[in-house]
C-alpha cells in the first residue's frame, strides 16, 4: 500500500520532479524520507552529516516548552508497518525540523545534499498529506492490531482467540470499503477510531489499552517539566491529524481524501490476493479460516494460544542487545542469558 501510495505521488508531481535536479535525490519513497530524517534528526544516527545532538540542544534552547516525537529507527531494516509508525514523528515534528534548517542557513551555512533534500520534502504539500494518511493508519488501524495480535493467548476468557483474529480482517475490509467510496471518511475521527468498537465491546482490555494510550499516557517536554506539565502526546497526534491546526496540515484537506480512496482500495485487493496468507481469513471471499467458515469447535481449540512469534523474538532481540554489548563474546554463551529471562 505504501508503495503504491508513493507511485500515485510521483504520478502526481511528475512535472514539478522533472525541475529537480537528480543530485537532491528526491524521492517519494516514504522509507527513503525516514532514514534521512533518522540520519539528519536522530540523536543516535552514526551518519558524519547528522545534527541530531545540535538539534536537541537547539530545542532545549528555544523550544523547551514543546514536545518531541522520536524517529522511528529505519536505518537498520524495513518492516512492513515502519512506514506507518514512522510518519507519525516526521508529520508532527515538522515544524521544529523546517524552523531547524532555516536557522542553519542563517547561521551561514550552504546546506549539504540532505539538509536541502529534507527542506524541500518538508514544505510540500503532497509529500505532508501523504504522511498524514499514512499516520492515521497508525493509530486507527495498526496500533489496535498490534495489541490483539501480541495479547491474543490471553484473551480466552472473553471468547476472543487465534481463529477470532479472523474478524478483524472482516472489519478492516468493510472499512476500507467505504473509504474506497469517500475518501474523507479517513479525516472522521468517529469513523476511523470506532473501527474496532465490536472488540472493543467485546474485550475490556482492548478497550482499556485505547483508552491508556490516548487518554492517560505522558510524557515529558524537551526541557525539564513537572509532573503536572507532561503532555499526552497520543492525543495530541490524533486531535492534529483529525482537527489540525497548523497551515500545512489544514493545506493537506484536498489531497487526503484520494490518496485515502487508493489505499482503501489497494488494501482491498490485497486481502484478496490468493497467493498471501490473509486471503485465508476473509469472509467475503469465503476463505478458508475466515469467520464464515471456521467451527466453533476450531475458534474454542484456537484460544489461549499465541498468535505471534514474540517468544522467539524477544530471544533473538536478547541475544543482539548482549552481542552489541560484549562484542567480543561467544555466540553460544551470548544465547544464555535471554534464554534464562525467557524461561524465568
Amino acid at each position: 500500500m505504501i508503495e503504491r501510495l508513493g507511485q500515485q505521488l510521483k504520478d502526481w508531481m511528475r512535472s514539478d520532479l522533472d525541475e529537480i535536479h537528480f543530485s537532491l535525490r528526491i524521492t517519494l519513497d516514504v522509507i527513503d524520507l525516514l532514514r534521512a530524517v533518522e540520519k539528519y534528526f536522530g540523536g543516535n544516527a552514526n551518519y558524519a552529516k547528522g545534527k541530531g545532538s545540535m538539534f536537541m540542544n537547539w530545542m532545549e534552547t528555544w523550544h523547551p516548552e514543546a514536545f518531541l516525537f522520536g524517529v522511528a529507527r529505519a536505518c537498520g531494516g524495513s518492516r512492513q508497518d515502519i512506514g506507518v509508525e514512522g510518519a507519525i514523528a516526521v508529520i508532527m515534528n515538522v515544524p521544529f525540523y523546517l524552523e531547524f534548517l532555516v536557522w542553519r542557513m542563517r547561521c551561514g551555512h550552504d546546506g549539504g545534499i540532505l539538509e536541502r533534500n529534507l527542506f524541500m520534502m518538508l514544505r510540500s504539500v503532497e509529500v505532508i498529506s501523504f504522511l498524514r494518511v499514512l499516520a492515521i493508519l497508525h493509530i486507527s488501524v495498526c496500533m489496535p492490531m498490534r495489541w490483539l495480535a501480541g495479547n491474543c493467548g490471553d484473551l480466552a476468557q472473553y471468547n476472543f482467540g487465534v481463529a477470532e483474529m479472523a474478524s478483524v480482517v472482516d472489519i478492516m475490509d468493510k472499512a476500507f470499503g467505504i473509504i474506497v467510496h469517500d475518501g474523507s471518511k479517513i479525516m472522521n475521527e468517529q469513523f476511523m477510531m470506532s473501527m474496532f468498537k465490536k472488540l472493543t465491546r467485546k474485550i475490556p482490555p482492548f478497550e482499556q489499552y485505547l483508552d491508556y494510550m490516548f487518554n492517560e499516557k505522558q510524557s515529558n517536554l524537551v526541557g525539564p517539566c513537572t509532573t503536572e506539565e507532561r503532555v499526552l502526546p497520543w492525543d495530541m497526534v490524533r486531535t492534529e491529524l483529525f482537527y489540525p491546526t497548523r497551515v500545512d496540515m489544514i493545506e493537506t484537506n484536498p489531497f487526503v481524501p484520494e490518496l485515502a480512496s487508493h489505499a482503501g482500495a489497494i488494501f482491498r485487493v490485497e486481502f484478496r490476493d490468493t497467493r498471501k496468507a490473509t486471503a485465508k481469513y476473509l469472509s467475503d471471499i469465503g476463505g478458508t479460516k475466515s469467520m464464515k467458515k471456521i467451527t466453533m469447535a476450531e475458534r474454542r481449540a484456537g484460544r489461549g494460544i499465541d498468535a505471534s512469534n514474540s517468544v522467539s523474538e524477544s530471544t533473538h532481540a536478547g541475544l543482539g542487545e548482549d552481542l552489541d554489548r560484549f562484542n567480543t563474546i561467544d555466540l553460544q554463551n551470548c544465547a544464555v542469558a535471554p534464554m534464562i529471562r525467557t524461561n524465568n
